[in-house]
């Protein structure tokens, strides 16, 4: 539940008490880890409700740690025709201001009405699903607009064009950063994707091996860290190629003689210079060595891997986080003014560093294509702890150890959704174990989807969605409903005899097992969609069927 208040007049500074009321209509039951009158006593306080009125008082926060309640004020005080928001997490009850300059304000404003203040019901998304159906009934682009809708970033622009745009945009933005996506395929792995042990020798050749996370492990790793957290993050405007730029700048300007990079930042001292540009990004000293050093290796003789010279277990994770051999590639070849002007403009620029409360600290993981994949040799024991109950802080909290020890839980605030192509009968069937865990969503074709958004002529689309349809009913009664074709394959501003040649005759042959004249039959038998004279205006000819 979530409690809305649009600001009257009267309650222009009255932002304290604002939080007060809400409280009190919001809560029946005792929150996690304390009790309400714990929260009560804050307001009995007069120290923390100095404290709490004097910051401005537009966004507070109760947060239970250890047991004791305490709060928090951020942002400024709000005017009239702000709305409030109030709502909760598991140990953080929150009450924010949304202004009419937010993308969410009309929305959120329609819902008030005539009324003041209502409560409202949260949209509660399944932490594990799966959208199935035939190809081409838009899966893998239903992901992108309900990853948005569970962070609410999704846009709320009427004009659909817009609103498409836009979602496309804030996914990318999104990407690697609280929306994960993994392809999976047939030889995907447990190590792959949770933990594996990988071999490796140390200087004196002698053989260990060293834990290796896997996508879904460090996905977990980032959304446990803001669910513990309860949304608190140090905010830095920085990029990490920016840091990688820094420390490759360090290793190949400095010498025994020369510490021409260790002197741009003040200091001959590593150390101290480590110091200061950890300090500058809210990094580890030991991070920021560790990057230099790693530059150092690949800089000797133009290595291409990286190997330590003390014989440590480290490795060199030329991922999307830290590309160290882009980074190197890019700077190679420039001298030392081109690097230190770009170092400049990094370390010089203005950063913004602050407390910043994340109101939404949901993650999302896609697995695209999920059944491609060996379900149990990927998941492991894994899949129980996907269950909401098992989840960390669920009813039935489940924990596993992984190959390194490690004790491993899910937490509640990382979302699954899954896509499957019901078609690809070459594939494994999802089982039982999974079926059980997840909420299962058909996506099937829709030629309504093609006459409203389809690009090209009117006439054009008309014909299109007409085609598929007595196509689809011909495949249903042959095949079944998984064999049927979607709409994406006719949103194209082509014509229909381009979509037959191209997409739909190559789909049925597929289909029916490359049987040309079984497909050659299915289509006379549909005859003409439209007046054309003849089935040769479609192509077949030209497909050389």
């Amino acid at each position: 539940m979530i409690y809305l208040k649009r600001i009257q007049k009267q309650d222009k500074e009255k932002s304290f008490f604002i939080f007060k009321e809400a409280f009190d209509k919001f809560f029946t039951e005792s929150p996690k880890n304390g009790t309400k009158e714990e929260i009560n006593l804050i307001y009995n306080n007069t120290e923390s409700k100095a404290q709490l009125q004097n910051n401005g008082g537009s966004d507070f926060r109760i947060i239970y740690f250890k047991n004791k309640a305490t709060g928090k004020s951020n942002r400024p005080s709000y005017e009239e025709g702000d709305l409030v928001v109030f709502n909760k997490r598991n140990n953080v009850y929150n009450l924010n201001i949304i202004t009419p300059s937010n993308k969410k304000y009309i929305e959120l404003n329609s819902l008030l009405g005539t009324n003041n203040n209502i409560m409202i019901e949260a949209k509660k998304y399944s932490l594990n699903q799966i959208l199935f159906g035939p190809p081409g009934t838009g899966k893998t682009y239903s992901t992108i607009q309900k990853s948005l809708e569970i962070l609410n970033q999704h846009s709320l622009d009427s004009d659909i064009t817009n609103r498409i745009i836009e979602n496309r945009e804030k996914f990318k933005s999104l990407l690697n950063k609280r929306i994960f996506f993994v392809t999976m395929h047939p030889s995907y792995s447990y190590e792959d994707f949770v933990q594996g042990l990988k071999p490796k020798t140390n200087k004196s050749g002698s053989l260990f091996f060293e834990p290796k996370d896997g996508v879904f492990k460090n996905v977990v790793k980032k959304s446990k860290e803001l669910y513990e957290n309860e949304g608190e993050v140090s905010e830095v405007d920085i990029d990490n190629k920016d840091v990688l730029k820094i420390c490759f700048f360090l290793s190949k300007f400095n010498t025994k003689t020369d510490k021409k990079a260790n002197l741009f930042f003040g200091d001959k001292s590593p150390g101290k210079v480590f110091s200061k540009i950890a300090d500058k990004f809210n990094l580890n000293t030991n991070s920021v060595k560790n990057h230099r050093d790693k530059f150092d290796f690949l800089m000797s003789e133009d290595r291409k891997g990286w190997k330590p010279n003390n014989g440590s277990s480290d490795t060199l994770d030329n991922s999307d986080l830290w590309p160290y051999d882009d980074i190197y590639k890019e700077l190679k070849d420039k001298t030392y003014g081109e690097v230190e002007s770009l170092v400049g403009k990094i370390y010089k620029k203005s950063l913004i560093v602050k407390d910043k409360i994340e109101d939404n600290i949901n993650f999302v993981i896609i697995l695209d294509e999920i059944n491609r994949a060996n379900i149990s040799k990927v998941f492991g024991e894994l899949i129980t702890l996907l269950e909401e109950d098992k989840r960390i802080d669920g009813e039935n909290e489940l924990t596993a150890t992984l190959p390194s020890g490690e004790v491993f839980g899910v937490p509640p605030n990382l979302y699954v959704i899954g896509t499957m192509n019901t078609a690809d009968k070459s594939i494994a069937l999802v089982d039982i174990a999974l079926r059980r865990r997840f909420q299962f969503e058909a996506m099937y074709p829709k030629p309504e989807i093609i006459k409203e958004f389809g690009k090209g002529d009117a006439a054009v689309k008309t014909e299109k969605a007409g085609f598929m349809t007595v196509l689809n009913t011909r495949l249903r009664k042959d095949k079944g409903v998984d064999f049927q074709i979607g709409h994406a394959y006719f949103m194209k501003d082509n014509s229909l005899a381009e979509v037959i040649n191209q997409n739909i005759i190559p789909l049925l042959t597929e289909y029916y097992r490359n049987d040309l004249d079984k497909v050659k039959k299915i289509m006379k038998d549909l005859g003409k969609p439209t007046d054309n004279d003849t089935w040769d205006t479609f192509g077949l000819l030209e497909y050389k069927l």
